[in-house]
């Protein structure tokens, strides 16, 4: 019999399960999502969980597959080695919850298997090293989407804090007059369009990005600028933890194409190497592959 890792990436509107092989990492079939209402009451939210974590182990069993663990990827901030929404903006209704205590003592999964929780750019990262020694490597990863996600993985460990929350807050640092995710992620887009315009826009990311593709020269220079800022304010951290390879993932980063080659020569331009950097193509899918590797990294089953 098969043994699979239930792999969760949650989001703010769904999530998204698939029962993972602990020997091959492989998806042992397409994920399947719940729709979540992230502002939902206690009671609601908390069955949100339930669900999908239910809906993970059924598509195991359909597989004829032994669930071991479970796995959830997703942002922050929470308390990750004890599962604990410390989240505002989102999720407001379970903050101080025990999530696996939830699960456990609901009998949604045994009280025996563990239920682990990684910040989504780590699971991304451990998504995009699946079968690679990871000792000697230090991988960092960008989730650009409503906002700005940011992590490295060195030595097969995430650079994290008591919580396992990223240490680097690069979302909330002071660039020009407001932060870097105000011109980085889905609100930098249209604000980098309007500079490059000379005037403000009502378009969305998605729509600038659109105007990209097509070869729109305000909307190629807005992606681009962003690429450059990214790597300005991010170079100093990529130098000081030896980074050798940069990972992409969420919405924004399907402009990757655009942004990334002035994203990589501001890097060399700034003496921060030759970083290997890449757009995960599926970064949902990834991301389940990664929290699964991560849990069973922390179960000792993979080095």
């Amino acid at each position: 019999m098969k043994r699979a890792v239930i792999g969760i990436d949650a989001g703010g509107q769904s999530f998204k399960a698939a029962p993972v092989d602990v020997d091959t990492l492989d998806l042992l079939c397409a994920p399947e999502f719940v729709k979540i209402d992230s502002e939902a009451g206690r009671d609601e939210l908390l069955s949100s969980f339930s669900d999908i974590v239910r809906l993970g182990v059924s598509l195991a069993e359909s597989q004829n597959a032994e669930v071991i663990a479970v796995a959830f990827s997703c942002p922050g901030p929470l308390d990750y080695h004890r599962g604990i929404s410390r989240m505002d903006h989102k999720w407001r209704s379970i903050k101080g919850e025990s999530i696996p205590d939830h699960l456990h003592k609901t009998g949604v999964i045994a009280r025996e298997t563990p239920v682990c929780f990684v910040h989504d750019a780590h699971s991304l990262i451990f998504g995009s090293a699946l079968n690679e020694r990871m000792e000697g490597r230090s991988i960092a990863g960008f989730i650009i989407g409503t906002g700005l996600g940011f992590g490295i993985v060195r030595n097969g460990r995430p650079v994290a804090d008591e919580y396992g929350v990223p240490i680097f807050g690069l979302f909330r640092r002071p660039c020009k007059d407001l932060t870097l995710e105000d011109y980085i992620a889905s609100k930098g887009i249209p604000r980098l369009y309007s500079i490059q315009t000379g005037s403000e826009t009502a378009l969305d990311a998605k729509a600038i990005g659109d105007l990209a593709d097509k070869g729109d020269a305000a909307a190629v220079g807005a992606y681009q600028e962003m690429g450059r800022i990214l790597a300005e304010n991010v170079a100093p951290i990529l130098k000081e933890y030896e980074v050798d390879s940069c990972v992409f993932g969420g919405r924004i980063s399907n402009s990757f194409g655009i942004f990334g080659p002035e994203f990589n020569s501001k890097l060399t331009a700034l003496g921060a190497g030759n970083i290997d950097s890449k757009h995960i193509d599926n970064p949902e899918a990834v991301s389940i592959q990664g929290a699964a590797n991560y849990a069973l990294h922390e179960m000792g089953i993979r080095r």
